[in-house]
């Protein structure tokens, strides 16, 4: 190498203008090196920090990387699209939804009154713990707000998001719902104390609805739940679009950093209509105090009392036991709570007193009596010699429960003898009775068989039966033991003891049978009468006036003959024309208690029916239950709103605070008469 000292400094000729890569490749390297030793660099500092070498890009790679630059425009281009374009309507909605905050206010359901304006049927205030989904807020937030909740109510996170997932899918279409109601007022307090902290979660002061006395008012009015917009059926379902609220709807705006920019009432709130009512407060108390009563003195099955007004049809008392506590449905029940609710003894949705489809016993034969009168086959003085029971025609005999003797229809009504009713009823030794097909005529026509309606659901029509059903369900005649039964109440007969309380006022009030109401006004939220409910007429009996009033006398000797089934009811505060009843059941020695009443006689006002189910070996048990209703609606309820009148007469009537109730207990000075031990009344038991 010494002696060619200057071979990379040398210069090459060449001997054509061409220069190859390679030749140009070689230069670059050795100027390099002529580079590196005059800077006194090493090979590894030009191998680091030397300049690349620009070579040309692959035409491969070159479609990769343009592939994947194209796909990415397109994708960003598309998505745009689909969010713009094809549901630029429901993401607007969105952003709308999430700049305004719509929340209601609560407006009041409307209060029921009795016929004196007392309250039956009210609002009170509760909490509830509100979900507010269409807040803008991330699961964490969610989450640490579910946290706190669990703190303060004393439940799991879990039971939160559980209850939270529920409701939502039960109000999917409401953008805040309750998911816990009627919280502890300690922990309300807690939670509006740190109502800053919480954004999804708020407490809304509601309504609560309350029954006083629930169990005696709870098969005419129902209840309504907040956990619906109807009532669990009565009053409250019926009559849901006059007693029902419109909340008032308040929506707030607020900037993208949900600062609220303005605040506007969308919707007023407009508070439900009040209902009046044609039931008496004390009245059905009393009643719903006494059928448990009764239940539990003589171990019955059940007891219902009606009691009707026999010139308007309006009902001033129903009610039957069992019943069942409004409240606690108005609140809403766990799963577990329901199914002990309904297990309970004391517990019946049943409303027996239009719903319960008896055999009536001889509470019909006011209807046989009017129907032989009007018909021509008995007169009020021709009477029949009762020798305690009837021969039948395939053999055997008829009984009675006694033996008569010389009975007119006076004394057949008063005693109630069964051979009287047979005979008219079906016809004996030649002496022709009404038979089935006439039988049924005035039994439709007295409102057997058909619904009377009443103005709340779950009413039956009871049974009126015919030789053609009869042959089509047992595939056997008809025979005379089939009119002797219809005759008296009994065999395929069925009545409820709404029908037998409506027949009962129709005699009373001279031929008119009136649709049985319960509602009598509607009223605005200022007290004014908007809307009235008239009595109604359903139909005029085809009985004459004359005919009806002999009925009349003949059950008036029920209460005032010696031997009178109802002679009870001398020591009534008011004169009374009954008709008693007994029917046989299914189970040994036991039988239904029933009586019918209208009072006063000389210018009938009511109409009170008893019915006492499955009573063991008593046949007295409906006439002592319908005694305690005469001596309260017409004694001890008299000189009670007497006392109030001459009360407020004396004193200042008292300022009525807004959710406060009158109270109408009063205190009885002195005693009603008492019945003796021997005026004890009531049928006897018929031997078959």
């Amino acid at each position: 190498m010494s002696g060619f000292p200057n071979l990379y400094k040398k210069k090459r000729k060449y001997k054509s203008n061409e220069v190859s890569t390679e030749d140009f490749f070689l230069d670059f390297l050795a100027k390099k090196k002529d580079e590196e030793k005059e800077c006194g660099r090493n090979k590894n500092e030009y191998m680091s920090g030397g300049r690349a070498i620009e070579t040309a890009l692959a035409k491969k790679n070159f479609f990769i990387i343009f592939s994947i630059f194209s796909i990415s425009i397109l994708f960003l281009i598309g998505t745009c699209s689909y969010y713009q374009f094809f549901n630029h309507d429901y993401y607007a909605k969105r952003a709308e939804s999430n700049k305004y905050v719509s929340s209601e206010i609560d407006a009041q359901r409307g209060v029921i009154y009795d016929r004196e304006m007392k309250q039956i049927a009210f609002n009170s205030n509760s909490f509830d713990l509100i979900f507010q989904k269409n807040i803008d807020s991330d699961q964490y937030e969610i989450d640490r707000e579910i946290w706190e909740l669990s703190k303060i109510l004393g439940i799991s996170a879990d039971e939160i998001k559980s209850s939270i997932s529920e409701k939502q899918e039960k109000f999917k279409d409401k953008n805040e719902f309750a998911i816990f109601n009627d919280l502890d007022k300690d922990k309300t307090v807690v939670l509006k104390t740190k109502a800053d902290e919480f954004k999804v979660f708020s407490i809304r002061k509601n309504q609560e609805r309350q029954y006083p006395d629930s169990f005696a008012f709870s098969h005419v009015l129902g209840y309504f739940s907040k956990e619906s917009d109807e009532g669990g059926w009565g009053i409250e379902k019926e009559y849901n679009e006059y007693l029902k609220e419109i909340p008032g709807i308040f929506n707030k705006e607020r900037d993208a950093k949900g600062v609220v920019i303005s605040e506007k009432l969308v919707r007023p709130l407009e508070s439900g209509k009040n209902l009046v009512l044609n039931l008496d407060l004390g009245t059905q108390k009393k009643v719903g105090d006494s059928v448990k009563e009764i239940v539990e003195k003589y171990h019955a099955k059940s007891a219902t009392v009606i009691v009707a007004d026999v010139k308007t049809g309006g009902i001033i008392a129903m009610g039957s036991w069992p019943s069942f506590d409004a409240n606690i449905l108005s609140k809403g029940l766990t799963h577990e709570e329901y199914q002990a609710m309904i297990n309970r003894e004391d517990f019946s949705f049943y409303n027996r007193a239009i719903a319960g489809e008896y055999a009536i016993g001889s509470t019909i034969k006011p209807v046989m009596a009017a129907a032989g009168l009007e018909e021509g086959l008995i007169e009020p003085s021709e009477g029949i010699y009762c020798q305690g029971r009837i021969a039948l025609p395939g053999g055997g005999y008829k009984n009675d429960w006694s033996t008569h003797g010389a009975t007119d229809l006076k004394k057949a009504m008063a005693e109630s003898c069964d051979v009287y009713f047979y005979i008219l009823g079906g016809g004996y030794n030649g002496k022709k009775g009404l038979g089935v097909n006439r039988m049924d005529k005035y039994f439709k026509d007295f409102g057997y068989g058909e619904l009377t309606g009443i103005d709340i659901s779950g009413e039956k029509t009871g049974f009126v039966p015919d030789p053609d059903w009869k042959k089509k369900r047992y595939g056997t005649t008809w025979y005379p033991g089939d009119d002797y039964n219809i005759a008296i109440g009994q065999g395929y007969f069925k009545g409820t003891p709404l029908q037998i309380t409506m027949a009962t006022a129709a005699i009373a009030n001279g031929g008119s049978l009136m649709k049985p109401k319960i509602v009598k006004s509607v009223l605005d939220s200022e007290g004014k009468e908007i809307k009235t409910f008239e009595p109604e007429i359903t139909r005029t009996v085809g009985v004459s006036a004359e005919n009806l009033a002999d009925v009349r006398i003949a059950m008036r000797e029920t209460v005032m003959s010696p031997n009178g089934t109802a002679r009870g009811l001398q020591a009534m505060p008011v004169t009374s024309a009954a008709k008693t009843g007994t029917a046989q059941t299914s189970e040994p020695n036991k039988y239904h208690n029933l009586i019918t009443i209208f009072a006063p006689y000389e210018n009938p006002e009511v109409a009170i029916t008893v019915v006492v189910e499955s009573v063991p070996y008593e046949m007295n048990a409906a006439n002592v239950l319908s005694r305690e209703i005469m001596n309260y609606y017409f004694g001890e309820r008299l000189k009670k709103n007497k006392e109030e009148v001459n009360s407020e007469a004396k004193t200042e009537a008292p300022v009525i605070e807004n959710d406060q109730e009158i109270d109408n207990d009063g205190v009885v000075t002195e005693p009603q008469p008492s019945i003796k031990p021997e005026e004890q009344d009531g049928e006897g038991i018929r031997e078959e």
